[in-house]
């Protein structure tokens, strides 16, 4: 191989093992391991471990069973499993879960991401003018931003996902309208922007809130005569992304119908709404993981001298367009606090599926984030060029030590082992499923163990569901909830009062009830007590599994609902054919090169 050929290679490979290696020392010092799993501080809870660990592990299974996961019988006696975008079957990089334990696969993708969103947040910071050593900054600084690492923390991974793919979208888009080859990247464009929607449909949608102003940005940089054919350009991505990405949609506007996240209202949805004094927040590190606005001090510092010196320069679209996406942002998040979400989401009802307006801030992280990097080239003259390395370096620091507090990882013994004992001792008393008020065998260790639950933890609930859970529970479902049964604050005594009807959790095929107090109903016997957790058998349950508990994909669910997926195949065909005209325009237009 010519020396310049190992040259060439090694250039373009230093940037991605520079942050390769930034993000495995980080995760190293908050405690990432083989089967550890990430968890916010001084909390044992994250959808890492509840949601994203027994998805992985379901869909391991299932393909090597041989069987595609169209249905899962493990969580509300059986939900659609394919179809719910936050299984994310059809992104592509999920699929590693079948060759890798769950816990590895999803460490893994966690670095994996970290990688892509530094990458694609310095390939949009040169898209846009900064120089490279700028832009590299930023794109350790985007990579290692409190409010992705604290979307890591709280096991929120399907958001971190896409707002990795993020910045690449961001800077195709561009290059499809200010670029020479703008075919090449309008199919570029389809495949990123797909990978967005497929890892989380609610984040992509945020994005396209980002690519107006980065698609005005761009076409104030081209002539006129130019952007008819750029928007064409945009138009044929658009199109292909819809085709690429069918095989997601279209079984969700089949079943949308039936679930309950149909009925949110504006209340249900502006769940974590900021105060408006809470935008000060943006000033300190302080808040959820919903809540956080803090991008660093440096940024922000290099944010304003990045605004002034823009705008004496005359960079004023990027300083506009700037201020406008971080105000749109702030405004958004007051969610039913502010005028704006509320109007939005009247005139869109779509929107209200998104849920927690705070979650636009990210938009106003990529903003202030190019906004800092013109900052830092300003001062990036030739005689103070160390003292810009120093403040990189500094910039770097402070966000590596404000991230050491909002994440740590667990090991398997913390939130898979120690319910052994409880899971053994229902497979031996020969459980077929069971009810938990308190939740006092976790989702991921129900799923482990392959044992139906008749509540779960999930967005994705069926609307004909839920009287019935009502009724053999003794729960109310007073608005809308990701949670069966719905808990208050105290989870060790939520629905103690709730009047258990033990006969109809039999005709569910409800075997078994745990709780962490003692149950006094007459039908409930107890079995054993284990670490707190009170284990009763249900005497009216006549053994065997209901056909609900059981059900193969196309069958229904009791008398309630039937899932038969009638759009799977048209959409395949389409995703394909689309993927199919992604490779062809490449071609064509690398022969036209």
């Amino acid at each position: 191989m010519p020396t310049t050929t190992i040259t060439t290679i090694t250039s373009h490979l230093r940037y991605p093992l520079l942050l390769a290696l930034i993000a495995l020392i980080f995760l190293i010092l908050v405690g990432v391991r083989p089967d550890a799993l990430p968890f916010p501080p001084n909390v044992d809870y994250s959808d890492a471990a509840i949601s994203h660990y027994a998805n992985a592990l379901y869909l391991q299974r299932s393909i090597r069973a041989n069987e595609f996961p169209l249905w899962r019988p493990l969580l509300m006696s059986g939900q659609p499993f394919a179809a719910n975008p936050l299984n994310k079957v059809w992104y592509p990089l999920q699929w590693f879960a079948v060759l890798l334990p769950p816990a590895l696969h999803l460490n893994l993708l966690i670095w994996l991401h970290l990688i892509i969103a530094g990458m694609g947040m310095r390939a949009l910071a040169r898209e846009i003018g900064l120089e490279a050593g700028i832009a590299e900054v930023i794109g350790i600084a985007y990579m290692l931003t409190p409010r992705l690492i604290a979307g890591i923390g709280a096991g929120h991974l399907d958001v971190v996902y896409a707002m990795a793919w993020s910045p690449c979208v961001l800077w195709a888009l561009y290059r499809t309208i200010t670029g020479e080859q703008r075919w090449r990247n309008a199919a570029i464009l389809a495949l990123l922007a797909s990978l967005c929607l497929l890892a989380d449909m609610r984040a992509f949608v945020v994005v396209m809130f980002a690519a107006v102003g980065i698609g005005i940005l761009a076409l104030t940089r081209i002539p006129q005569r130019d952007r008819i054919k750029a928007l064409i350009a945009c138009a044929c991505a658009g199109i292909l992304l819809i085709g690429l990405t069918a095989v997601q949609w279209l079984p969700l506007l089949e079943i949308a119908p039936e679930l309950s996240r149909n009925g949110l209202t504006q209340t249900d949805s502006a769940i974590f709404s900021l105060e408006f004094p809470q935008l000060i927040a943006v000033l300190f590190p302080v808040g959820s993981h919903e809540t956080l606005l803090y991008t660093g001090l440096m940024v922000q510092i290099m944010f304003i001298i990045g605004t002034m010196t823009s705008w004496r320069r005359r960079n004023r679209p990027i300083v506009i367009i700037g201020w406008l996406l971080i105000l749109f942002a702030a405004w958004y998040a007051l969610g039913i606090n502010g005028l704006l979400w509320r109007e939005l989401t009247t005139l869109i009802p779509p929107l209200l599926w998104l849920r927690v307006p705070p979650r636009m801030w990210w938009i106003a992280v990529i903003a202030l984030l190019l906004l800092a990097g013109f900052g830092l080239q300003a001062l990036n003259t030739p005689r103070r060029r160390r003292f810009v390395v120093v403040l990189s370096l500094i910039l770097i620091g402070e966000l590596l030590i404000a991230d050491l507090r909002l994440l740590r990882f667990l090991p398997q013994d913390r939130w898979l082992d120690r319910y052994a004992p409880i899971a053994g001792a229902l497979i031996a008393d020969g459980v077929t499923k069971f009810y938990s008020p308190t939740y006092s065998l976790p989702q991921q260790a129900a799923a482990y163990w392959d044992i139906p639950d008749f509540g779960g933890i999930d967005p994705f609930q069926l609307q004909k569901y839920l009287p019935e859970f009502e009724a053999a529970t003794g729960t109310k479902i007073t608005q809308y909830t990701v949670t069966l049964p719905p808990y208050g604050s105290d989870l060790a005594t939520s629905n103690r009062e709730a009047q258990i009807d033990a006969a109809r959790l039999a005709r569910w095929g409800v075997s078994h009830v745990l709780a962490a107090y003692e149950i006094a109903n007459p039908d409930l016997q107890l079995v054993t007590e284990i670490d707190g957790v009170y284990i009763y058998r249900n005497r009216l349950t006549a053994g065997g599994v209901s056909a609900s508990a059981t059900m193969p994909e196309t069958m229904c669910v009791g008398a309630l609902w039937c899932y038969q997926p009638r759009t799977l195949l048209p959409a395949v065909a389409i995703s394909a054919l689309s993927l199919i005209g992604v490779a062809a325009l490449l071609l064509w237009s690398k022969r036209r090169l």
